[in-house]
């Protein structure tokens, strides 16, 4: 099936269809309501993936060559209360990288329950620069408590010297173009790249 979508009406797709990258959506409830994302105005449903298929499709992608998983799509990964149970059945049916995207906005107990579960990469969604546009873009009060978490995240990764990349990405929208660059450089102390 994967082959097949390769081509569109006599036509190749470029580039490929990534054939070792699957992202899957664990849940579609997120915990922020971000004023760029399209998840607050979502109709569909709010629910959990059910474990049975989950686990399916896990085997069933690694069988045909995934081999890097993603738990991120439009929710927020962290609601699943099981995500570290589901990090861990990745791995262990062979998965090499396994990765989160997510506001950061949790304890800090959780994210290190994931990275102990062997997670390969976490990516904060950072995209407010100061407590005030973080509110107002985010919808939540969680500015301190993102950047802590930032922080620790980075000092647990050296402190278990363990391969783990901890990425930033940042949207940039009008509230925060003006202070943008300098919180960047600020946040590029505490992760290996940042976007």
């Amino acid at each position: 099936r994967i082959l097949n979508f390769h081509e569109t009406e006599g036509s190749m797709l470029y580039p490929k269809y990534p054939l070792k990258g699957l992202h899957i959506e664990l849940s579609n409830i997120c915990n922020h309501q971000c004023l760029f994302c399209a998840n607050r105005k979502m109709s569909r449903k709010k629910g959990f993936m059910n474990e049975s298929f989950l686990k399916r499709i896990l085997q069933e992608a690694y069988s045909e060559g995934f081999r890097e998983v993603g738990y991120y799509a439009n929710g927020e990964p962290f609601v699943s209360p099981e995500l570290d149970k589901y990090i861990s059945w990745a791995k262990q049916i062979g998965y090499s990288y396994v990765y989160i995207d997510t506001n950061g906005g949790i304890e800090f107990r959780k994210i290190k329950r994931v990275i102990d579960a062997g997670l390969d990469s976490i990516k904060f969604s950072i995209n407010g620069t100061n407590p005030d546009n973080y509110k107002l873009i985010h919808g939540r009060d969680d500015f301190d408590r993102v950047m802590e978490n930032l922080k620790k995240t980075y000092d647990y990764k050296k402190m278990l010297n363990r391969s783990l990349n901890v990425y930033v990405s940042i949207a940039v929208t009008r509230y925060i173009e003006d202070s943008v660059d300098q919180f960047a450089e600020y946040c590029r102390q505490y992760c290996d790249d940042l976007v």
